[in-house]
This record gives C-alpha cells, structure tokens and sequence, in this order.
C-alpha cells in the first residue's frame, strides 16, 4: 500500500492485484523459501494477500506485516501503537506492537534484518529514507518506488554501484486513490536487490548532431536512448537508461541535476539552457573490456 506522507495528504493510493502479481510471479524462483516482511501493510494489501495466497507454493519460512498508526503521537492517543499479524497457514495472527510501526523504528528494524525480503509500496515522498535503509538491514528488498527515487543521495550510489536495480515492470501501473478512483502512473517502478534478467540494451545511434554539456564538452548529451551510439566515450542520458542499462562495456559514472549532490556532475546545462537530469555513463573502449 502506497501511504500518504503521515497525514501530508489526504489520498491514499492503494496497489491493485494485477501490478503486485505481474513483478511477484517473475521473482517465484529467487522468493522461495525466505521470510518475506511487508512493512507497510496490512492483511487487506495486495502484498499480504499475494504472499498469503503462494505460501505452500514458494515454501515461504515466514510472512510478517506491520503498519504504521498514524494516531500515535497525536494529542489525543500520544501512546497509540502500531499493528503487526503473522501468517499462520490458515489466517493472520495479529497484535500490537510496542511502537508506532514506522519502518524506521527499531522495532521493525529489527524485522526487517530477520526477513530475507522486504516487499511493499512505502510512501514515494519518503523512498530517499526507505530504500537506504532496507538496504542495509534487510537481506533483499523488492519495493514499489518512483523513477525520480534514483536521483536522491541515498539511492543513486546504490544504483551506480549495482547493489539495487529496477524490476521486470516499467510500464504504466494501476493503483487505486482512496480505494475508489483508478489511477495510473507511468513513473512508476520496481526497486530490487533480487536479481533481474533482461535482454541488454544495444545503442544503435549514429552520436550525429548531437549537443555537449556547456561545463563539460567532453560529455555528449543525449536526450532519447534511441540516439545514443555505441562507441567510446562519456553520455548524459535520461534516467530511464536504468530500466535497461547497456552492457557489459558501460559504466554509470555520474549525475547531472541542479542543487548539491554527492555524484553530481552540476546542472544539465546544454546551450545555456537546463534539460532535465541525466545520468553520466561512460562507454568503455573494447579493449578494455576485453582485458
């Protein structure tokens, strides 16, 4: 379940059953047998009941979910805590927990480093947080994030470094504000630590006409992947180049986007005018690959 920000909004955009089964069912090999934690879930989720549904069939050793309470620090129910259920084979054991179930708290920190998977829709305005944290505590993490989410400080170098990468789907997914109105966003996206096999993608372009950063002319500019060429050298190239990057002779080295940013290469100047970000990637000479 997508949540909105801690009471920052009043929609709530639920996960519809044909997006969750469609990612779920490529992952069958890599989820059998593991501890699976849903951390912002209840039984109603799609995840829940997913996992819940194909438990005998991937031998799953464990399903756990917890859910943030949004009441708990309030003035009116400051000691309200948060909600966890267990899957028993037969139904959901429930009961509370000691804090309020944010992901964050030490209590479902502590679930998430004794799962092997964390899989759920946290809140997309707090993915900056959530995915470096998953990382590090939880063995693998399978969540539903935003593209944007691979520019943020915390995400971009586990990009960049191959410890996370996107899912099967990039397509348009359906969700449900509110549980009543159909949605669809197309910038949606799978966050994983689970392998993913795809067919590689092979640039074709011919590199013509194509423009050069004003700050850096030595990296060429290329605004669709359509266009990017197979030769060696440095690109800017959109963020979308992670739903299939080339391989085995590139590199991501870098990012272009305004204001401070760790990997930054500076803003996407081109012709005095700011495009938007674009990820730095370099094309290895061929003998450097085949060394």
């Amino acid at each position: 379940m997508l949540r909105a920000r801690r009471g920052e909004s009043t929609d709530e955009w639920y996960t519809t059953w044909p997006v969750v089964d469609r990612e779920l069912s490529l992952h069958m090999d890599g989820l059998r047998g593991m501890r699976v934690y849903c951390n912002c879930d209840g039984p109603e989720s799609m995840f829940a009941q997913w996992f819940a549904m194909h438990y005998t069939q991937l031998g799953l050793a464990g399903l756990r979910l917890s859910r943030f309470n949004p009441a708990s620090h309030t003035l009116f129910a400051p000691d309200a805590s948060g909600d966890t259920w267990e899957w028993d084979g037969a139904g959901w054991v429930h009961a509370r927990l000691h804090g309020d179930g944010s992901f964050d708290s030490v209590e479902c920190l502590r679930f998430a480093a004794q799962a092997d998977v964390v899989c759920t829709n946290p809140p997309f305005s707090l993915l900056g947080q959530y995915l470096p944290l998953m990382v590090e505590h939880a063995r693998h993490v399978l969540v539903l994030g935003n593209m944007n989410a691979v520019k943020y400080h915390g995400v971009f170098p586990l990009m960049m470094g191959g410890r996370l990468r996107l899912g099967y789907d990039t397509g348009r997914m359906g969700f449900m504000v509110d549980g009543e109105r159909p949605a669809v966003l197309s910038t949606a996206r799978w966050f994983t630590t689970l392998p993913v096999e795809r067919a590689p993608f092979h640039p074709q372009g011919t590199g013509e006409g194509l423009p050069v950063f004003d700050a850096h002319p030595d990296v060429v500019c290329v605004d669709r992947l359509v266009l990017l060429p197979d030769r060696a050298g440095l690109y800017g190239v959109p963020v979308t180049v992670f739903d299939r990057l080339p391989a085995p002779c590139w590199r991501v080295r870098g990012l272009f986007t305004s204001g401070t940013h760790s990997y930054g290469m500076g803003a996407p100047m081109v012709g005095g005018r700011e495009r938007f970000a674009r990820v730095l990637v370099e094309r290895l000479p061929d003998w450097m690959v085949r060394s």
